[in-house]
């Protein structure tokens, strides 16, 4: 009996292209094994994010770099595979600080054909891990080099030195995202031959352990940080303070940005009311407030006053271009109900204030906008 019709090679190695990692992982490995054609399509897939993420201390298993390593040993060509890297201290939002400074093995990993091909990389350490003293200087020079990657499209990283990485970065950087910088303990000479035109970027300041340098436009220009192309800016940002850095930041973009995320200071104490202005972003065309309302007292409503503020001292000439507001309040349903919320907030400026808030949006309802209230685990009433 002739076989029957068979699909074309072409057709069946397209097939693991449909899967990915994050869902697929076992059906990937699964496939790999059941004929040569799957193979390098799979290990395509699977190998093109490498994790590395700290063991449990009390477990036998061995350090990540150590296992990288031995893996590519054994079949050196899967690191051609690799486009995304992620090195954390963090795994499943439990802090495991030994590994990193510990695994002698994974500078030579690092160094096994990544640092050209790196598209994404995301570093990402605790505070309480210890200093960036800390890691073997090996180690610190492989993490630089991937920075130097000249594919490198996306950075991402947490507790770390900002200028020292962001500074080692090429032309190609499109995409950062910092979140709780630390200092830069030791000099560092940027790359003084190119400059960094930034797409997004994302700042989070929520710890403020080593007072961070603020990224403003003289610390942003001396790394070589241009925003005249930025489409997307989101700030979490650590006091009001912050807000004259991040005015400058909307400055520079004034022309091309398209999306601003702010979540101001958890505290803007009375009388003291820090301006944010959007009044030069031609371009803007969403914009989202979060507040972050996590206990109740005084201080913790007193971003209600500043919201109005803001949201009342935009321009007509910005509010024309906005097709979408977001104000989105964070805070426990329950513990609003447990503490009494409803009657202590009642009647006095806060209450106030946020029904002027909501004549802010229904004053605008007959316009083109689509502007939104979002309250977070709980419903607008």
């Amino acid at each position: 009996m002739s076989p029957g019709p068979r699909l074309p090679l072409e057709l069946l190695s397209s097939i693991p292209s449909f899967l990915n990692t994050k869902d697929d992982e076992k059906l990937l490995k699964a496939l790999s094994l059941t004929s040569s054609c799957f193979l390098q399509p799979t290990q395509r897939i699977i190998f093109n994010h490498i994790i590395l993420a700290g063991p449990p201390p009390d477990t036998h298993c061995k350090p990540p770099g150590k296992r990288l390593l031995e893996l590519l040993e054994a079949s050196p060509h899967l690191a051609r595979y690799t486009t995304q890297l992620t090195i954390t201290e963090l795994n499943s939002g439990v802090a495991y600080c030994t590994w990193l400074k510990d695994d002698i093995a994974l500078p030579k990993a690092l160094g096994r054909r990544f640092s050209d091909q790196i598209v994404s990389f995301t570093f990402h350490r605790n505070f309480s891990c210890g200093s960036w003293r800390d890691i073997f200087a090996e180690t610190k020079g492989a993490i630089v080099k991937i920075c130097q990657s000249s594919s490198l499209d996306a950075l991402s990283i947490q507790h770390v030195p900002f200028a020292l990485l962001v500074g080692a970065c090429g032309s190609k950087l499109k995409h950062l995202s910092s979140i709780e910088a630390i200092e830069d303990e030791i000099e560092f000479s940027p790359n003084s031959s190119r400059t960094i035109a930034l797409e997004t970027l994302h700042i989070s300041q929520d710890i403020d352990i080593s007072h961070p340098n603020r990224p403003d436009e003289v610390y942003l220009k001396a790394i070589g940080i241009q925003l005249h192309a930025l489409k997307r800016l989101s700030v979490e940002a650590l006091q009001p303070d912050d807000n004259t850095w991040v005015s400058e930041l909307l400055s520079l973009s004034q022309d091309s940005l398209e999306a601003f995320e702010f979540q101001p200071s958890k505290t803007h104490p009375e009388g003291i009311q820090v301006p944010l202005d959007v009044s030069h972003s031609r371009s803007l065309a969403t914009l989202k407030l979060t507040i972050l309302i996590s206990e109740y007292s005084d201080d913790a409503w007193s971003d209600i006053p500043w919201t109005l503020s803001f949201l009342s001292s935009i321009p007509a000439s910005t509010t024309n271009t906005i097709r979408t507001i977001t104000l989105c309040l964070l805070l426990d349903i329950a513990e609003v109900e447990r503490e009494g919320l409803r009657e202590r907030v009642s009647g006095n400026r806060i209450s106030s204030d946020i029904q002027r808030i909501g004549r802010l949006f229904s004053n605008n309802s007959g316009r083109e906008h689509k502007w939104g209230v979002v309250l977070s685990q709980g419903e607008v009433k």
